[in-house]
Order: C-alpha cells, then sequence, then structure tokens
C-alpha cells in the first residue's frame, strides 16, 4: 500500500483502509462544561433541573456524540446529540427524525401533532432550526419533542420526553433548554429551513439490477465525484441556494425516499436519524470516458467521515434492491470527507484499466 498526491485536495490509496469503531463513553469533570472537539459547542453539567450523566462517542474520532441527562425527579427523558451528517440539511434529517419517532415504541401518538414549526436559533439570523412536539397516550409520558439545528455544517438535534408537560408546554421547554447550549465560536449563518414536502412526481424504480464490471477509471471517477461534492459542501457559501428535499411519493416498505431538487435521476435514502444514508446518482462521465453510452447508476453508502462507492448498476434501483446491492460489498473505492482539510481517495487494489 502506498500513497501518493493526487491533484491539490486528493490523496490516492490502494487497498481498502476502513476502521469501525466501537462506541465509547468519554470521561468529564462532573461540575464543569463538556465540549465538543469540533464544532466548540459547550453541554453543562446541569440543564434545567437535569444532570448530564453519560456522553458517549459512537465513532472513533467524536464524529457523533450522544450526551444524556438524567431527571432527578424521574419525570422526563433528554438527550442531546450532535453529528456530521453525511447531508447537510436540517430538513432532510429533521424529517427523517420524526418518520424514526413515529416508528418507536414511545406510545400511541394522539391524532395530530401539537406543533411543527420552524425557530431561530441561538446566534443565527433566520429560522435556521426545526421543532415537533406531540401528544401521547399508553406509555409513561404525555408528550415528547425533537428539535433540531445547525452548527457550522454539523447538526445538534434534541430529544425531551416529559410525564410532566403537555406537548405545547414541552416544545416552550426544548427551546430554553436549546437555548443553553453554547454552540462555541465562530458560528456561521445558515439558510433559512423548509420542510420537506412530497415530490410532484415519483420515480420509476426498477426492482431488478446487474451491475457493470467496475475499472480503475470507474473507482477513480467515483472517488472523485463524491469528494468534489463534499468540498462544495464545505465551502458554504450562502451566496448558493441551499438545495432542497422533497419526499418521494411512492411506497417502498419501510423506507423513505428524498431527492433533491426534484431530481429524476438520483435519490437519498437515509439510515435511521444518525446522519447516515443511502444514495444512488446516474453516472454519465464514466460512459463518456469509456465510450459506452448504456445509462448506469453509481450506489453510495454515505457515513459520517467516508464515502464508499460501489460498481454501478443499470437501472435506477427500488430501495431494497439498492441494500442489497450495497450488502454484496462490491465495493470499488471510498473517498474520506473527514478531516475537512483534503480527501483520500481508496482504490480496490484488485481493479486494472481493463473496461
Amino acid at each position: 500500500m502506498h500513497k501518493i498526491l493526487f491533484l491539490p485536495i486528493f490523496f490516492l490509496v490502494f487497498g481498502h483502509t476502513e476502521a469501525l469503531a466501537q462506541p465509547t463513553d468519554i470521561s468529564s469533570e462532573p461540575d464543569q462544561v463538556w465540549v465538543h472537539e469540533h464544532t466548540g459547542t459547550g453541554f453543562p453539567a446541569k440543564l434545567g433541573r437535569f444532570d448530564r450523566s453519560t456522553i458517549r462517542d459512537l465513532t472513533k474520532n467524536q464524529l457523533d456524540i450522544v450526551v444524556s441527562y438524567k431527571d432527578p425527579n424521574k419525570q422526563g427523558g433528554l438527550t442531546l446529540y450532535i453529528y456530521r451528517p453525511a447531508i447537510n440539511s436540517v430538513p432532510l434529517w429533521f424529517e427523517t427524525a420524526k418518520q424514526s419517532l413515529m416508528n418507536g415504541s414511545f406510545g400511541e401518538f394522539v391524532t395530530e401533532k401539537v406543533t411543527d414549526t420552524v425557530f431561530t436559533p441561538a446566534g443565527q439570523s433566520s429560522t435556521a432550526g426545526m421543532l415537533v412536539s406531540y401528544s401521547l397516550s399508553g406509555s409513561g409520558y404525555k408528550s415528547t419533542a425533537i428539535a433540531m439545528a445547525p452548527i457550522n455544517g454539523w447538526l445538534l438535534k434534541v430529544r425531551y420526553s416529559s410525564a410532566e408537560y403537555d406537548a405545547q408546554s414541552l416544545a416552550n421547554e426544548i427551546l430554553k433548554i436549546l437555548s443553553t447550549v453554547e454552540t462555541g465560536d465562530d458560528l456561521e449563518q445558515a439558510p433559512k429551513v423548509l420542510a420537506v414536502k412530497p415530490c410532484a412526481k415519483k420515480l420509476k424504480l426498477k426492482s431488478k439490477a446487474k451491475s457493470f464490471r467496475p475499472s480503475l477509471v470507474d473507482a477513480l471517477i467515483g472517488g472523485v465525484i463524491t469528494s468534489a461534492a463534499e468540498e462544495d459542501k464545505s465551502d458554504r457559501d450562502q451566496t448558493v441556494k441551499a438545495v432542497t428535499y422533497c419526499r418521494d411519493p411512492g411506497e417502498y416498505q419501510k423506507w423513505t425516499v428524498f431527492r433533491a431538487d426534484e431530481s429524476k435521476n438520483s435519490y437519498v435514502l437515509p439510515l435511521a436519524d444518525s446522519g447516515r444514508a443511502l444514495s444512488v446518482y446516474q453516472n454519465t462521465v464514466s460512459g463518456e470516458i469509456s465510450g459506452d453510452n448504456r445509462k448506469r447508476y453509481t450506489p453510495v453508502h454515505m457515513k459520517l467521515g467516508q464515502h464508499d462507492i460501489y460498481a454501478d448498476v443499470n437501472v435506477l434501483p427500488v430501495p431494497e434492491t439498492l441494500i442489497a446491492v450495497i450488502n454484496q460489498g462490491n465495493l470499488i473505492s471510498s473517498s474520506t470527507t473527514w478531516p475537512e482539510e483534503g480527501s483520500t481517495i481508496t482504490i480496490d487494489g484488485g481493479l486494472t484499466t481493463d473496461e
């Protein structure tokens, strides 16, 4: 294995270097604010009457942190999350979080959610945050709520369930909690959020897909495209219109398909609400280089700090088929998205330049 410089922002490596991390507990002074390394976000030892209990890193480098708080009166549960999502979009992950909540085990929801709104987070000048609160029955809680706010390309999410407050009161309480969380220095202004709405028409997805025989060129192109997309995202030029996601109206069992700006040749498939996703997009570059005019689509596993690129398929697949393609493990390259200073593209060592 060796590493050579490839273009100003890329490093090229042969042979995969993926490392899986076990969740680890982070120690902290019990009476001090714990500060997240990458964003400077401070999590107090106390939030209202809640006492900070555990801080857990779900990755090996603080890309996904869970901070749990305990209520000494046992009247509620409070958890804060900060993570670097594979796609920098509050509406996308907020919509996914709501769906995860509805599919959870928090009791029977009353017919209508009490509030589903936007708000202006501390340090922001626009309505860049989103909030939803539900009334509950059939459980030990009266209400549950989610709030989400952006922090320089990261997401701060708050989950709060209460046996004491009704849903409207809980919405007010969760905003108070967010206002007491320190967001660090140099907070960049995030765009105004727009709720995810259904797409005008559903995609024509196929249940059967065949993989193309991958080449070294395919692997390199896939890595460069995902790296370039990440570089564009990290530039954070607020003069550029933010991507608007819509929800595909098709029914795909338990999966929900999201499309950027009503795309007709790509989609995103979130894996729960933790910032990870699968995606698939039409790849026209590989065909142009090879002289192959057949349509081809590139599957990608979008992790918090790395994108894994798989061999192209011949159709835009339904979610179950996309998942099956990923699970088959025909991985051809990977492109790191963290740290932000540059990207390492890792190429499968068995690929050749032969078509």
